[in-house]
């Protein structure tokens, strides 16, 4: 195995940055969707529809 890791380091490497990022984005999605739920909570429709806009961009 340490074979292989040592033979495909750059590939190893990439799909290792992609699943951080992905993770990455899925903590800030819920964040975002967090403080969605607050500006609609408080009636703040604009707030709303930006962090709305900002969640669906993730």
């Amino acid at each position: 195995m340490v074979k292989y890791l040592k033979e495909f380091k750059f590939e190893n490497f990439m799909v290792f940055l992609l699943i951080t990022i992905d993770i990455a984005l899925a903590v800030l999605s819920s964040v975002f969707l967090a403080n969605v739920l607050n500006s609609l909570i408080a009636k703040e429709m604009n707030q709303f529809f930006l962090w709305l806009a900002i969640d669906i961009i993730l």
